[in-house]
Parts: structure tokens; C-alpha cells; sequence
């Protein structure tokens, strides 16, 4: 019995990680996270919320610039957050949150936080970059 019980688990998982590769983002662009790249970045920031620092979960897969503001689902764009962090902080870009992933030990989040900043900064005095 416990064999089919898996069996119709991994059924789920893949019928819901189909439907997840389906939805679009406001510009066409497929939503491309998968189960391994997810694990991935869990493994990356050793299960601890790159925004408060908690290690006690549970957790979400954040991405720093969201899909509807033309980020992307590279491994640079992409942290792990507490669910109290991930739902506080929204669907939005917000200077703070970017302050705090300055700190964070993966270059690639450090450099997507530091363009962000610097596009904020910009866009707060009207310049345009």
C-alpha cells in the first residue's frame, strides 16, 4: 500500500510542478522555478531567511525582484525567506529588504541587491540609469 501511496505522490508533485511552468509573468516569460532548483537554493542559504536570519521555517523560495517587475528566476535573483519575511515584504521592491541582502554571502544575490539599490536611489532623485 505504501508503495502506490508514493506513487500517487510523485504524481502530485509532477502534475504541480506542470502547472507551475505554465503560469506567465506579466511579460510572457514562462514561471521557470523547478523542485531542484528550489532545493538548490535551500542548500545555498543553509535553510535560513535571508532577510531575519530565522532557521526555524517554515520557508519560502523569495525572488528578490519580482516576476511582474522584469526579474527572472536565476539563481541570483532568488533567496530563501521565512514566510513571516516573504509575505511582509509582498509582491514589490522595497530599499529595505534590498539593504538587508547586502549582507548575504552569495555574490550573485549581493549583485542583484546592489543594482537595485542603485535603480531606487536613481529613481528617487530622477535620474534615470
Amino acid at each position: 500500500m505504501s508503495g502506490n501511496r508514493k506513487i500517487g505522490m510523485n504524481h502530485a508533485q509532477q502534475y504541480f510542478d506542470r502547472k507551475r511552468s505554465k503560469r506567465r509573468t506579466a511579460t510572457g516569460e514562462a514561471w521557470d522555478t523547478t523542485r531542484g532548483q528550489r532545493r538548490k537554493i535551500h542548500d545555498r542559504d543553509r535553510r535560513c531567511c535571508a532577510y531575519c536570519g530565522d532557521t526555524a521555517g517554515p520557508f519560502q523560495v523569495d525572488h528578490i525582484i519580482p516576476m511582474w517587475e522584469g526579474g527572472d528566476s536565476t539563481d541570483g535573483n532568488l533567496v530563501v525567506a521565512c514566510e513571516e519575511c516573504n509575505l511582509s515584504k509582498g509582491a514589490s521592491v522595497n530599499e529595505d529588504w534590498l539593504r538587508r541582502l547586502l549582507r548575504h554571502e552569495d555574490r550573485g544575490v549581493r549583485r542583484t541587491a546592489r543594482i537595485h539599490v542603485a535603480k531606487l536611489a536613481a529613481m528617487r532623485t530622477g535620474v534615470q540609469s
